[in-house]
Parts: structure tokens; sequence; C-alpha cells
């Protein structure tokens, strides 16, 4: 009883670890020397571990021949490079066979999955030419489209398959220019913000004197009234006028009053005289 037990047991335990390292890339590229520093990337920068921990893979390899400036790049920009070439789905000639001239099929890579991807640098395009030309690109716009599909290399159906490239596929931004230019990009757009209409503080100093000319406006208030003081004049003459001739009714009336009682003093003067007169020549 306990036997068949065993047998179970060690077949569920052979069984995932078949499945957990259903395949090793490093040994696989090992059979193919012209694939061996492409091979030899891989382990350095830790890519190949990656590889192996997936279960469906299609790895675009680069033949020694094909590195180009790639094996002179730091090693962060290497490992980068490289888990672009790592597609997280699995694609032999079969099924490339079957891309259409007229679409574009979008494909996520071992990059994205990194979490340090910008925009659209995890992501690579493949697409059948109308001459039957299979071509990966990056799917960030503008990125040049030069890397063709040259031959499938080895396969372990819907597990891992490698297929060989003509160039490496680099993604605008993936060697450090990309980070490099947002900072630079802050300066630029720096002036924009500094110059926030700058003139409309300086209005309020130009419009200053325009207090100053309307407080002129006052200031000759007292002249225009100066000026137009005379006006009351005729007014005041008519016054001085009527003051004038009730003066003169008042002289006259005064002088007539004078005649009258100069007049009764004379008269008054004739009848004294006359009185005493009489008495004279009465005695």
């Amino acid at each position: 009883m306990r036997r068949p037990l065993l047998l179970l047991a060690a077949a569920v335990l052979l069984s995932s670890a078949t499945t957990i390292s259903a395949f090793n890339i490093t040994i696989l590229l090992g059979r193919f020397p012209g694939f061996e520093q492409f091979n030899q990337l891989l382990s350095r920068t830790q890519i190949a571990e990656q590889v192996n921990s997936r279960r469906t893979i299609t790895v675009l390899g680069l033949p020694n021949d094909r590195l180009g400036t790639l094996m002179q790049l730091p090693e962060d920009v290497q490992k980068r490079i490289l888990s672009l070439h790592v597609i997280l789905d699995y694609f032999d000639m079969e099924k490339l066979a079957k891309l259409s001239p007229a679409n574009k099929t979008t494909l996520t890579t071992l990059y994205q999955s990194s979490g340090v991807a910008i925009d659209k640098q995890g992501f690579i395009d493949v697409f059948r030419r109308r001459d039957g030309t299979i071509v990966f690109a990056s799917s960030v716009p503008g990125s040049p489209q030069v890397c063709n599909f040259v031959n499938p290399v080895a396969a372990q159906p819907f597990n891992i398959s490698v297929l060989s490239v003509s160039q490496p596929i680099i993604a605008p931004g993936m060697d450090g220019t990309y980070v490099e230019t947002p900072p630079a990009t802050p300066p630029a757009a720096a002036p924009a913000p500094a110059t926030k209409k700058t003139p409309s503080p300086a209005s309020p100093v130009e419009e200053a004197p325009a207090p100053v000319e309307e407080a002129a406006v006052p200031a000759e208030a007292p002249e225009a009234a100066s000026i137009t003081s005379p006006a009351p004049s005729p007014d005041s003459d008519a016054a001085a006028d009527e003051g004038e001739d009730v003066n003169a009714a008042a002289d006259l009336t005064s002088e007539k009053e004078t005649s009258g009682g100069v007049n009764l003093g004379v008269k008054l003067g004739v009848v004294i005289g006359l009185a005493a007169l009489v008495a004279v020549v009465g005695q």
C-alpha cells in the first residue's frame, strides 16, 4: 500500500519539477556557438534566470556578429535592452506565418514587467511587410524598424522559442537619454513661467502719474473761481447805485430841512426886529 503512494508522490514531484523548470535557456543556446556571446550576456545580466522562471517565452536571439555596440554599453543598459528581446508569449515559425501585412501585433516584453519601462518602452510591434519580411520594432513612436526576423533557432513547443534577428531592438531612451531629457525640459520651459506678463506690474507704475494729473485739475479750480468772481459785480454795482440813490435822497431831504430851518429863522428874526423897532418908536 505504501509503495503505490510513494510512486504517486514521486510522480507528482517529478511532474512539478518538470513544470517549474521546463527549459534552460543557457543550455539551449549552448548548442549554438554562433550565439555564444549573446548567451553570455543573458547570464551576466541575470536575464537568463528570469527567462528560465517563465513557462511560455520567446527569445529574440542576436548572433555574435550582430551584437554591434551592445557589448560596449554599461551592464544596466545591456540588461534593459536584452529584456526587450524577451517576449512574454510563444511565437514560432508557424505563428509568424499567420501575420497579416495589413496589421501589426503589439507584444509585451520582459522589460515591461520590470516596472521601469517608460511609456511604451516595454512593448514591441511585429508585422509583415508586403515583400514577406517580418519586422520587430519598439512600440515607441518614431522608433526605427530595422530588426528583421532571420530564422528560427530552437523551440520547445508552447514553452520556449528562440528566433534569430538581424539587429538589436533599442527603444528610444533605453540608453539613458530618455531619463535625462525630462530634467532638461523644465529649464527650457522655465522662461515661460518667469515671463508671467511682467509688464502687468509695470502698468500700475505707468498709470501712477494719472492721479497726479487729476489732482492738478482741482488745483486750478481757484483760478477758475477767481476768473468767474467778477460775474456777481453787476449785482453789486446795482446795490451800490441803490445805496448812492438812498444817500442822495437823504442829502436832499437834509438840505430841504436845513433850508426850511433857515427860512424860519429869517422870518423869526424879521418879526423880532420889527417888534424891537415898534418898541423903540413907541417910546
